[in-house]
């Protein structure tokens, strides 16, 4: 009997130890398995887990997408442009436009503004006073800078008069204008075809005096320029022309009664009498300058006869 209840009691202690062997190695089989294939969890599920376990307050808008869905990206609204300070408007000073000033210019030499030289686009010297010539060009919308007037631009033909003031009258006038070497040139002898040495000869006759003034450069190849210079004492002009001569050689050129040959030309206008006054001054040859009468070998009349003529061309030789 106490053999029986101890072979008893042995063998439910082995089916213990032996039932408790084979759980442990199932529980270790199940752990390897579920190691080696993690399940797998849907997004929508971590959603809803996440909507369960975390407050309202602080939940994102935006879900968690899934692997198959696209991803826009948020776009930050792009930011204002400040307006820029305002700056100061300069307004240019208005000018006259080149077709109305060369208008302008053009009727001023063909009329002169309606008066005779020794007067200058209506300004008389020795009466005009100085602010009357200054109303008169800035109502035309010429600018006077100290008594300089320029009409024309750049590239074009123009006409630079200075107006000498002396007591508040202008007492003097220097008109100067230089013939353009370019494709403007034509220019010149239309606005100064009014003061040619042909022109000049009808109108106010034989000159007082006559000089020239030798070439600046008297080589054969190189332009020649002589200073023709008349003076009409009685009518207060004087008149200085630039005109082209041809080199000869043997220290000769020659010079033509053709108004193309004349590259610049230089009107100087008096009050009444003042150019008379400095007759006794005008006997011996302004500086650089020799009497024609000395440089031709011939007298004021021939000159006179010479140039009277627009249509005739004259050339003479000189030293």
């Amino acid at each position: 009997m106490r053999y029986s209840l101890k072979l008893k009691a042995y063998f439910w202690f082995l089916f213990i130890l032996v039932f408790g062997l084979v759980g442990c190695m199932a529980s270790t089989k199940e752990i390897e398995t579920l190691v080696a294939t993690p399940p797998t969890i849907e997004p929508t599920k971590i959603n809803q887990q996440l909507e369960t376990t975390m407050p309202t307050s602080v939940l994102p808008t935006q879900t968690i997408p899934s692997p198959s869905a696209s991803v826009t990206p948020t776009r930050h609204p792009s930011p204002t442009p400040t307006k820029p300070l305002a700056t100061a408007t300069i307004t240019p000073f208005p000018t006259l436009p080149i077709e109305r000033e060369e208008m302008i210019l053009s009727g001023l030499m063909q009329t002169n503004g309606g008066c005779d030289l020794p007067c200058w686009w209506g300004v008389t010297p020795g009466s005009t006073t100085v602010h009357t010539a200054k109303d008169m060009f800035i109502s035309w919308g010429i600018s006077w800078n100290d008594g300089y007037v320029a009409i024309g631009r750049p590239r074009h033909i123009g006409v630079y008069s200075e107006f000498i003031v002396e007591d508040d009258i202008v007492q003097q006038i220097v008109a100067d204008g230089t013939r353009d070497r370019y494709d403007l040139a034509y220019r010149f002898t239309e606005i100064w075809q009014s003061y040619t040495v042909a022109e000049m000869l009808n109108r106010y006759g034989l000159p007082s005096h006559v000089f020239l003034a030798p070439p600046i450069a008297a080589e054969a190849g190189v332009p020649n320029e002589y200073g023709l210079l008349l003076y009409f004492t009685s009518s207060d002009i004087r008149i200085r022309y630039l005109v082209a001569a041809v080199y000869l050689g043997e220290g000769k050129n020659q010079i033509c009664s053709d108004f193309e040959d004349v590259q610049d030309i230089r009107l100087r206008l008096y009050a009444s009498g003042k150019l008379q006054q400095d007759e006794a001054s005008l006997q011996s040859s302004p500086e650089n300058y020799i009497s024609w009468e000395t440089a031709t070998g011939t007298s004021l009349e021939e000159f006179y006869e010479m140039f009277k003529d627009e249509d005739i061309i004259n050339c003479i030789e000189v030293d």
